[in-house]
């Protein structure tokens, strides 16, 4: 195909697909400046004439495309989030709806993971529960970005991923920290719509595992290309640093992230215990399940880990804590669990001043957990994730090789080590023995 035949076609498909979003949407999205972006709530059919295609999108020399153009090729037929509502009719959700006393397939609470939340006002034609977690619960349910970033304007194209998010709503998932924000929002709970309690989990809900985004991303699998994968004028539009371990950089700022998230949503629960009228004690969920749900026999693992706290009183789910020491290790901090249990000593004393934890207390101790961890997100960005920064941070994550930790804390760091490993070594002499490892 000639230089001028791919132009042609890229034209072509682009303007039909212009016109096909706008009938789906069924209203104008409107620039909002200086303003909240406007709420729009649709569905994967506004984002198929340009994201539904059988085969890529041909690269146009003149303005190479940003995307595939297959992203819902791949999230209707592979990816698990697409199931997402499916399962709420399925067997486990029908036996959780008759235990709960409630219907999970339109239950608030559950819908807010399942699908995403959502309002009538701004529900598009094209918005449909049965879709599970489809674009917009992610990528942002706005109406102010969705046909700009269609019509594949020369200003939009121009425009910062920052300047897309904060303007017009699209949110920069291409940002470590926000990806893990939005991802966290579900899969650890964000204190306000979102949150798995230990009565759903009672009802048949299976246990959240912790959430290690470039394991998550790579197992889902993954809709769209890596930044270090497109073409260079796309990589120096969108903003990518050549050269950049661009998974390591995923896996090392999301660790700390997903400690602070965790810190805010107990801060949201524990504030909600104070302000409620009977004075009603944390969620079972807000704790370590294995606190209570143990072997009961001595000495066991738990015994040779040590506690937080007094032995008895349950603590925080530890797995967020396990990334974040590595990251402390990975900044040189020559002594990371010691300043790891310093900056969340105070939390830890709160949760053990009376059973399930003083509420007021843990409120205010979490608040100061969330803004260390903050501060060492801030760090953390301001890196450089070269081929050099991926062998210290595999050397951090070994370095606590002799801690007894839970499983899902252990997990955790066996996740990290996949994925910075595969982008130092993609194909190692021993990648087979590696591997066989791995997977015991």
């Amino acid at each position: 195909m000639s230089r001028l035949s791919l132009i042609l076609r890229s034209a072509g498909i682009m303007a039909i697909a212009f016109a096909g979003i706008a009938s789906v949407l069924g209203r104008n999205g409107q620039q909002t400046v200086g303003g909240k972006p406007n709420p729009c709530y649709y569905g994967s059919q506004a984002c198929s004439p340009c994201h539904f295609l059988e085969t890529p999108f041909p690269d146009n020399p003149e303005t190479p495309p940003l995307c595939r153009g297959i992203e819902r090729l791949i999230w209707q037929n592979h990816d698990k989030h697409s199931d997402a509502f499916k399962n709420l009719n399925g067997p486990l959700g029908k036996q959780m709806s008759r235990i709960l006393g409630r219907d999970a397939a339109t239950d608030a609470k559950c819908l807010a993971c399942h699908v995403g939340k959502f309002e009538e006002r701004g529900r598009q034609q094209s918005f449909k529960l049965t879709e599970g977690v489809s674009c917009g619960t992610c990528h942002g349910m706005h109406d102010d970005w969705i046909q700009l970033h269609s019509s594949r304007k020369p200003e939009w194209r121009s425009l910062s991923r920052r300047e897309k998010e904060l303007r017009y709503g699209m949110i920069d998932l291409w940002d470590p920290v926000r990806r893990m924000e939005v991802c966290a929002s579900c899969h650890v709970g964000d204190g306000k719509d979102r949150f798995v309690t230990h009565e759903m989990y009672a009802a048949g809900h299976p246990p959240l595992p912790g959430i290690e985004a470039a394991t998550f991303a790579r197992s889902m699998p993954a809709h769209w290309e890596n930044l270090s994968d497109k073409n260079p004028r796309v990589r120096k539009l969108l903003g990518y640093t050549e050269g950049e371990a661009e998974q390591t950089r995923h896996v090392v700022l999301t660790g700390p992230v997903a400690l602070r998230e965790s810190a805010r949503l107990v801060i949201a629960q524990a504030n909600a215990c104070v302000q409620s009228a009977g004075g009603a004690a944390l969620d079972y969920a807000n704790f370590d399940c294995y606190a209570c749900h143990h072997e009961l026999k001595n000495p066991g693992w738990r015994q040779a880990r040590g506690y937080k706290g007094k032995p008895g009183r349950p603590q925080m789910r530890p797995w967020p804590t396990a990334l974040t020491e590595a990251a402390l290790a990975f900044l040189g901090d020559e002594r990371p669990a010691q300043t790891l249990d310093t900056a969340l000593m105070p939390l830890f004393e709160a949760f053990s001043a009376q059973p399930f934890g003083d509420c007021p207390r843990v409120a205010r101790e979490a608040r100061g957990v969330a803004d260390w961890g903050d501060r060492l997100i801030a760090r953390l960005e301001k890196q450089k994730f070269d081929q050099a920064a991926c062998t210290r941070y595999l050397r951090a994550l070994c370095s606590s090789a002799e801690s007894i930790r839970d499983f899902d804390s252990a997990r955790q760091l066996t996740w990290a080590f996949e994925s910075v490993y595969a982008e130092v070594k993609p194909k190692p002499a021993n990648d087979a023995q590696i591997r066989a490892v791995l997977g015991q």
